[in-house]
């Protein structure tokens, strides 16, 4: 193996041994000397094999950036969950139940998504009282938070999108435990929340 001195510019070339484990880790074939031709040093494989995987490495980053266009391309998609908290106390909960969490499509902005998204999970709650007593019972913060999915996407490519998640309605999760901040987030307060569900 030749070293070359540190700050040189140059670098060595990776030997055959260890291109052949990239190789079979990528699991891309090998190149032998009857590929090319019997006269082929281990410098000419080495060379052969390191252009292979570095096609493969091109190729694979093309088809990330296209995929995250395409993506990028769909419909304005939002996430978003719905949490509680009691008076006094700083941990938020999430609220289980129907539109607690999910994707939202629409043309509009986050702030106008977070208004929509809560005002319907506090129509379902009025729909279900006996099921939310505690929601207007006691002294309860509800609040929703919104993420746009493209910027996302746009800003963290190296973050899951909703289809490669086992639950897509569940991305806000995803998002909120990789510590992604919400686009923007609706509160109503204990007063508030009692006057959307039984006023």
């Amino acid at each position: 193996m030749r070293e070359y001195p540190a700050g040189s510019g140059q670098r060595r070339l990776p030997q055959l041994h260890e291109l052949e484990q990239v190789a079979e880790l990528l699991n891309l074939p090998g190149v032998g000397s009857a590929d090319l031709g019997e006269d082929a040093t281990v410098l000419d494989q080495s060379a052969v094999l390191l252009a292979q995987i570095a096609t493969w490495a091109a190729d694979g980053a093309q088809n990330a950036k296209c995929g995250i266009a395409e993506f990028l391309q769909q419909p304005r998609r939002y996430a978003y969950r719905v949490e509680a908290v009691e008076e006094g106390n700083q941990h938020w909960h999430d609220v289980v139940g129907q539109d607690g969490y999910g994707i939202q499509e629409s043309a509009d902005g986050p702030e106008a998504v977070a208004v929509t998204v809560l005002l319907r999970f506090l129509g379902h709650v009025r729909a279900h009282r006996d099921d939310y007593e505690y929601l207007y019972e006691d002294e309860v913060h509800v609040r929703a938070s919104v993420w746009d999915i493209h910027s996302v996407a746009g800003s963290w490519p190296s973050l899951s999108i909703p289809e490669d998640l086992p639950d897509p309605a569940r991305f806000a999760f995803h998002l909120a435990a990789n510590r992604i901040s919400p686009h923007a987030r609706e509160l109503r307060t204990p007063r508030q929340v009692r006057r959307h569900i039984v006023d």
